[in-house]
């Protein structure tokens, strides 16, 4: 990086809690100013307040719905707009709708949609589009495990990280002489409030393997700087990776399948 640190700025998406708050206090750590965003402004200032407090970096919020279509032009605005370049890009906000595709609302996956996809995608060109032009930047796009195989029941959600999977490793090539990196980052399950949001609760069994927001994010973000394309945390979830390469493409679907079952409540 030819800027240091602690003369850098990133924007956190989905910041309020989990990943994302995991990601902010990783960031404030390594001395990087913050602009955290997400829906909840409330969660959001207690956690800038007290980043700011621990940490001694500055760190401003901006909420904003993802889902709603000028959402990204406010973030542009009250960034860049504002005379505050960003040099991190952490696309984290995120959410699933657990059950039968046919069984959830439309409305439902319309805002998966426009969370999941629109929206980082809108974001990617934005922020890219300012650090080519200063040869400085890095983004980290937050997908999942699920980006590997089609699951059940996680339809839509499971076709949005695959998505983001494959755009990021596109964009990743297409940047990487102008100074811009792009990293993916595909975590497992992790031990946060996703599953409660989803409407269900993981069987005791599988949240024994679950990891801790702090190690991901920890790990995501050292890949990003190592300039690494594709970052699988974890070492279940890379021995789970290379099991779904020795299998059909039907049966890593009926194993996804399966998994996904494993849930009570």
């Amino acid at each position: 990086m030819e800027k240091r640190e602690g003369t850098m700025t990133a924007i956190v998406t989905g910041a309020s809690g989990g990943l994302g708050a995991a990601f902010c206090e990783e960031l404030a750590g390594m001395g990087f100013s913050l602009v955290l965003t997400g829906r909840d402004e409330n969660k959001l200032s207690e956690l800038a307040t007290r980043l700011s407090s621990s940490y001694r970096v500055e760190v401003n919020v901006v909420a904003v719905d993802l889902a709603d279509p000028g959402a990204v032009r406010t973030l542009v605005e009250r960034t860049e707009g504002a005379g505050r370049p960003v040099d991190v890009l952490v696309n984290n906000a995120g959410f699933a709708s657990y059950g039968d595709f046919l069984s959830l609302p439309e409305a439902a996956l319309d805002v998966q949609l426009s969370v999941l996809i629109r929206a980082p995608t809108a974001l990617c060109r934005a922020f890219a589009l300012v650090m080519r032009e200063r040869r400085l930047g890095f983004i980290l796009n937050v997908s999942s495990f699920t980006a590997f195989v089609p699951t059940p029941r996680y339809a839509v959600y499971a076709a949005a990280k695959a998505y983001l999977r494959h755009f990021s490793e596109a964009l990743a090539e297409e940047l990487f002489r102008d100074g811009v990196v792009v990293s993916c980052l595909c975590p497992g399950s992790m031990l946060t409030p996703f599953f409660e949001r989803a409407g269900h609760r993981p069987d005791p069994l599988i949240t024994a393997t679950m990891m801790m927001p702090r190690e991901v994010a920890r790990r995501g973000l050292r890949g990003l700087f190592k300039r690494k394309r594709l970052i699988v945390p974890g070492a279940w979830n890379k021995l789970g990776r290379l099991g779904l390469a020795l299998l059909s493409r039907r049966r890593a679907v009926r194993l996804a399948e399966r998994f996904s079952r494993q849930y009570t409540g």
